[in-house]
């Protein structure tokens, strides 16, 4: 990304860590929409014979979009948690997920759906 606009930023409370989420086995910085960029993802899911990616986030246009459409890239299956994802405008976000679901047949499920409380 060419300017510092992002939604979280490395060391500010935007990219504060969740109260109650457990520590992550291994933790990336991600500096562009797909996480795939600059980062071993690609290498950390392939080393761990991971074949499906479980995305959540923000934002769905763009963040998650890229880096579905990457996943897709590297032959990986991706299920999209349509709440757990957000937009600042609703209708791209339910227009992105639908377009990724026909576009690359990315499956959309709720939270609910795969048993997360």
């Amino acid at each position: 990304m060419l300017d510092d606009d992002g939604i979280a930023i490395e060391r500010t409370d935007g990219a504060r860590r969740v109260d109650g989420l457990l520590q992550p086995a291994r933790c990336m910085v991600k500096t562009s929409d797909s996480a795939f960029h600059d980062t071993a993802l690609a290498e950390l899911l392939r080393d761990g014979d991971v074949d499906r990616l479980v995305l959540a986030g923000v934002s769905t246009e763009s963040c998650n979009a890229a880096t579905a459409t990457q996943t897709y890239a590297h032959d990986l299956r991706v299920v999209l948690v349509k709440d757990a994802t957000a937009s600042v405008e609703w209708r791209l976000h339910d227009e992105t997920l639908e377009r990724l679901d026909k576009q690359y047949r990315q499956q959309v499920v709720s939270a609910d759906d795969l048993g997360c409380d």
